[in-house]
């Protein structure tokens, strides 16, 4: 059966196009006309010859999304203005986060989701591990795995 709603495409297209597609234009994958970049080639190659769910694969992912999606930046940051500031969770430490970076002229504030999508993405990458089922320890900050990061920006 299909899951073709008229006037509005098939579903399944719609859906991977809103996930995924931004996502594939943020890491430079494909250029303006849908042609895979050097990114977008060499991430293809691995994922053939090593497979989409392997860790060859993943890491390519995150080096490439630290990089070229400038996860770097944005961890840094999170580094900055949480790490041994003795904020008592999470949320009270993503906020000052939030606040620095709008101060910084680098988010608007408006709708700020609190990086739960970017944690969420980390995580599966391994940049960033779970202490007690949470990324964040009281007093202490996130738990960004840096000798993973910085063996992938070697």
């Amino acid at each position: 059966m299909s899951t073709n709603i008229q006037g509005t495409g098939d579903i399944t297209y719609w859906q991977y196009r809103k996930n995924f597609f931004p996502f594939i234009d943020h890491i430079g994958a494909w250029d303006e006309f849908g042609y895979l970049t050097e990114i977008g080639y060499e991430l293809h190659k691995i994922g053939k010859i090593h497979g989409p769910t392997s860790r060859t694969f993943y890491d390519y992912v995150a080096k490439i999304l630290l990089i070229e999606g400038k996860h770097l930046d944005l961890i840094l940051d999170i580094e900055k203005y949480t790490r041994n500031k003795g904020f008592d969770n999470r949320d009270i430490a993503i906020e000052n986060v939030i606040e620095k970076l709008v101060e910084k002229g680098l988010i608007s504030g408006q709708g700020a989701k609190k990086f739960t999508n970017e944690f969420q993405l980390w995580g599966q990458l391994g940049l960033v591990f779970k202490e007690s089922g949470s990324y964040y320890v009281k007093n202490k900050g996130f738990n960004f795995d840096w000798e993973k990061i910085t063996s992938l920006l070697a």
